[in-house]
């Protein structure tokens, strides 16, 4: 089984359906808390982070301000959620 940071970058931000755009998932190797496909053209999954990074992207527009890496944009939307979860005390 490969690692999340393996199948990272071997999705390279790719838009092939049937592999995540953010962490490379697969329909036969999908995430480990589980997911699914939030997009009809099945690119991105449903996994909490991954929909952060494309929240992010959109709402701020990071990937035109030079913010090409996933593992930055990862990390960007883990912080996100950190700080949610700290003051909703989740």
């Amino acid at each position: 089984m490969a690692t999340r940071s393996a199948r990272t970058a071997s999705a390279s931000r790719t838009r092939r359906s049937g592999v995540c755009r953010v962490c490379g998932c697969t329909d036969e190797e999908g995430c480990l808390e589980g997911c699914a496909w939030v997009n009809a053209e099945h690119t991105l999954c449903s996994s909490l982070t991954c929909v952060m990074v494309d929240v992010l992207e959109r709402a701020l527009g990071l990937r035109a301000r030079g913010y090409e890496d996933a593992d930055t944009l990862r990390a960007l939307a883990e912080a996100v959620l950190r700080r949610a979860r700290k003051e909703a005390r989740w």
